[in-house]
């Protein structure tokens, strides 16, 4: 079965290294919540501020932009909206027709629909698409 790579898309802006850490494995566990584990793999998509500072904010989201390459599925975190960084990579997600879930919405007694979800990536990954969690 292919795997699912998967790019995290949240908000960093005033947020600890730890604190967007955490947040991140928070958005992995519900998207396992979503799939079955073993059909998902992770892009690692988390820059230290201490590279941020260096190099500067659009040249990170350049970096950012770079890792969504191999990305079937981008997962968006309440308030990308908000995130300047978020909204361009949503942009791209609608521009480049990748697939794409949102937390926000998000009801905890919902049972995600995980066959449904998992027959849809079945044929071409490429195909647009957005699934809202709730």
């Amino acid at each position: 079965m292919m795997k699912l790579k998967v790019f995290i898309s949240q908000p960093m802006a005033g947020l600890t290294d730890k604190e967007i850490l955490k947040r991140r494995e928070q958005l992995i566990e519900m998207t396992k919540h979503w799939f079955r584990d073993d059909t998902l793999e992770f892009i690692d998509s988390f820059t230290k501020s201490e590279d941020i500072v260096g190099r500067g904010r659009i040249a990170m989201l350049g970096d950012s932009i770079t890792k969504m390459y191999d990305a079937n599925l981008v997962v968006f975190a309440r308030g990308w909206d908000k995130s300047a960084g978020c909204r361009v990579e949503h942009e791209v997600c609608v521009q480049y027709k990748i697939r794409r879930m949102y937390e926000d919405g998000m009801n905890e007694q919902h049972e995600p629909p995980r066959q449904k979800l998992a027959d849809s990536y079945k044929g071409d990954l490429s195909a647009s698409a957005e699934y809202y969690w709730g």
